[in-house]
C-alpha cells in the first residue's frame, strides 16, 4: 500500500487564480478524476474525499450523455452527479479545476458539428462554477488556471479539443484558430510547472482505435512546435478517455522528451491498447483514484519532483507509483559555472541536443539567431561576460539565456618557508558548541602536530562535543586557481591567506561544500577549523584543480621561523 499524505494551499489573487484552502506550498496534491458514469457506484469517490486533495482535476468524460439533440439529456446526468453527498463534500474540500470530453460535451466522439455544443457550453460554465474563468462569448470552454508553487507557480492549461475540432485527417485541426493564439499567450506566460490537460491523449499513436492527437498529426506538430517556439519549459500533459492509467514518454518531442501522464476511468476499466511509449504497467482494477504530488522544494534528502499515483479505490492497494524530477522537464545544455582563472582559459559549452544550437556573446548583450555558434573552444585573457542560449533552425531562442562569467583574478602570493617541517598543527578543544565561533578563544586541552585531519583519532574515546583547529601551509604546484572541497559532520570552515573560502558551519549530517581562490606555486597559509556536536564524526578536505581532479598536495608547519 503506498503512503498517503495530505497538504491544503493557499492561492494567489489574480484573474486565473482560485483560492485553495489551507496552508503551505511546498506540495501541492491534485486528485485527476474522468470518465464517471454518474448512475453507477463509483467507490473512488471517497477515496479522493479521504486523500484531501488540494485541487481535483476533472479532465473529461465527467459525466455520460451521449444525446444526438437533447438539452434535457445533459440537464438530467449532471443533476445525478450534483445529487451525490461525496461529490457535493469533494467540492466543499477542494478546489474544482475541468474540461471535457466527448460523453460529456454531448456525444460520443462529436466534434465542431455538434448541434448541441453551445447549450453544452452555457451548462458546462453554470455546473463547474467556470463563469469567472471561461469568457460567456468564447468559442469552447478552453482556459487556464493558477495557483501557487514554486517560484512562478503552477499554470494549468485546460485546452478543449471539441468545440472547433475537424474530422481526423491529416491536415484537421483540433483548437481553432483563437484557441492557438490563446495557448501561444499562456505559454509565454512564467510558471513553475505547466500542466497542458487534453481530454483525449496527445502522445498514443495513431494505429489505434480510441481518440488521439496523432490523429491528427498536423494539429499534433503543432503543439509540439508552438511549445519549442515559445521556449515553454516544465510541461507535463494530463490526458484521460481511456479508462485506465499510464505514463508516456515521447524521446525529444520537445527538444527534451514529451511526458504524459493518463488516468481516467474512476467507475470502468477497459484492455489497454498496445503503447511502445508507456513507462509504467496499466492498472487493472475497475474502481480507481489517481493522485498527482508536486513536490516543489529542495529538502535535505531530497529534490523537487512530482509523484503520479494509481490506487485500486475497494483495497487501497497501489497499482502504479511513477516518479518525475523537475529537472527533467528543462534542457540540460552542459555550461560551465562561473569561474575565476589566472593568466587565460578557455572555455566550451556543449548541448545534447540535435536540433538545436548553441550561440553566444562576450559583450553583454543577449545572443540571437546570428550570434556566433559555439562549435569549439574559445580563449580568453581577460574578464569576460559570457551570455548563451540555444536556438531552433528558424532561428527562435528555445532555452532561457545562459550567464556565465569568466574572471580573471591575481594568484595571492606564495609563502618562502625556512626551518618548516611537514604536517598540520592543531588545538584541540571540549565543550558544547553550535558553531565554530563558539570555540573562539577557548583554551586548548591539547595540541600538536598531525600528518593528516584525522579528528577520530585526535578526540580518541570522545565521540561528540569538540573542536578542533588545524593550522599551517598548504602547497600547491602551479600558478592556477584551486577549487577546495571540504566534506564535514558537523560544521567547519575555510580560511586562506585570511580569506573565507568555504563556510560550512553549523550542527549538521555529513555535508559537502567547496570554495576557490587563485594561488601562485608554492605555500599559502591556511586555518581549518573544525567542531563535532553529536552522531557522527567526519572531516576531509581536497584540492580540485581547474578540470575537477583532485590535486596531489603536502602540509607543512612553522617550527620557530617566520615565513619570507
Amino acid at each position: 500500500m503506498c503512503f498517503l499524505w495530505s497538504l491544503n494551499s493557499p492561492a494567489q489573487d489574480d484573474q486565473d487564480a482560485a483560492e485553495i484552502k489551507g496552508k503551505g506550498p511546498s506540495r501541492t496534491r491534485i486528485g485527476i478524476l474522468g470518465c464517471l458514469r454518474q448512475f453507477e457506484p463509483s467507490p473512488a469517490l471517497h477515496r479522493y474525499l479521504e486523500a484531501s486533495p488540494d485541487i481535483c482535476l476533472w479532465v473529461g468524460d465527467n459525466i455520460y450523455a451521449d444525446t444526438d439533440d437533447d438539452p434535457e439529456v445533459l440537464r438530467r446526468c449532471y443533476a445525478a452527479l450534483e445529487a451525490r453527498p461525496v461529490f457535493k463534500a469533494l467540492r466543499n474540500q477542494s478546489t474544482f479545476v475541468a474540461t471535457w470530453d466527448d460523453h460529456d460535451y454531448g456525444n460520443n466522439d462529436e466534434g465542431r458539428d455538434y448541434p448541441l455544443k453551445d447549450f453544452s457550453r452555457g451548462l458546462f460554465r453554470s455546473f463547474w462554477q467556470m463563469e469567472e474563468f471561461i469568457p460567456e462569448d468564447r468559442d469552447g470552454i478552453y482556459h487556464v488556471r493558477r495557483f501557487p508553487g514554486g517560484e512562478h507557480g503552477l499554470q494549468i492549461i485546460l485546452l478543449d479539443p471539441r468545440y472547433n475540432r475537424d474530422d481526423e485527417g491529416p491536415e484537421a485541426d483540433t483548437l481553432g484558430h483563437n484557441q492557438w493564439q490563446w495557448l501561444e499567450e499562456q505559454l509565454l506566460q512564467p510558471a513553475s510547472l505547466r500542466l497542458i490537460v487534453s481530454g483525449y491523449q496527445i502522445l498514443l499513436g495513431a494505429d489505434v482505435t480510441s481518440e488521439t492527437w496523432d490523429k491528427f498529426p498536423k494539429a499534433r506538430q503543432r503543439l509540439f512546435d508552438l511549445i519549442r517556439a515559445t521556449a515553454a519549459e516544465n510541461v507535463i500533459f494530463i490526458t484521460g478517455d481511456q479508462h485506465y492509467a499510464e505514463v508516456l514518454k515521447l524521446d525529444r518531442a520537445l527538444d527534451i522528451d514529451a511526458w504524459e501522464f493518463q488516468f481516467s476511468g474512476i467507475n470502468q476499466i477497459e484492455k489497454s491498447h498496445y503503447n511502445p511509449l508507456r513507462q509504467t504497467p496499466v492498472i487493472r482494477s475497475k474502481h480507481s483514484y489517481c493522485l498527482l504530488d508536486i513536490h516543489w522544494e529542495d529538502t535535505e534528502t531530497d529534490v523537487p519532483h512530482l509523484m503520479f499515483q494509481v490506487f485500486d479505490a475497494l483495497d487501497n492497494r497501489c497499482e502504479i507509483q511513477f516518479r518525475l524530477n523537475f529537472s527533467d522537464l528543462k534542457l540540460h545544455p552542459d555550461i560551465p559555472a562561473d569561474r575565476m582563472f589566472v593568466k587565460s582559459t578557455t572555455f566550451m559549452a556543449t548541448d545534447p541536443y540535435p536540433d538545436l544550437v548553441m550561440r553566444y556573446t562576450l559583450d553583454d548583450s543577449d545572443p540571437g539567431p546570428n550570434s556566433p555558434a559555439l562549435n569549439q573552444p574559445f580563449t580568453i585573457s581577460s574578464t569576460t561576460p559570457v551570455r548563451l542560449a540555444l536556438f531552433n533552425s528558424r532561428g527562435t531562442r528555445r532555452s532561457p539565456i545562459y550567464h556565465r562569467t569568466l574572471t580573471l583574478a591575481e594568484a595571492l602570493p606564495k609563502y618562502s618557508l625556512t626551518g618548516a617541517r611537514n604536517g598540520l598543527t592543531f588545538e584541540y578543544i571540549e565543550g558544547m558548541f553550535q558553531s565554530v565561533n563558539d570555540a573562539i578563544g577557548l583554551k586548548p586541552l591539547k595540541t600538536g602536530t598531525v600528518s593528516h585531519f584525522d579528528v577520530a583519532r585526535i578526540a580518541g574515546t570522545r565521540k561528540d562535543h569538540y573542536a578542533i583547529r588545524f593550522s599551517g601551509f598548504i602547497q600547491v604546484p602551479l600558478d592556477e586557481v584551486y577549487t577546495f572541497e571540504l566534506t564535514s559532520d558537523d560544521g567547519s570552515r575555510l580560511t586562506v591567506h585570511n580569506r573565507l573560502v568555504i563556510d560550512n558551519d553549523g550542527s549538521h549530517s555529513a555535508r559537502r561544500k567547496y570554495g576557490s581562490i587563485p594561488l601562485e606555486a608554492g605555500f599559502h597559509p591556511f586555518l581549518l577549523e573544525y567542531f563535532e556536536d553529536y552522531m557522527g564524526q567526519e572531516l576531509r578536505l581536497r584540492i580540485l584543480d581547474p578540470q575537477g581532479n583532485p590535486v596531489p598536495v603536502s602540509y607543512a608547519t612553522l617550527h620557530d621561523p617566520t615565513p619570507q
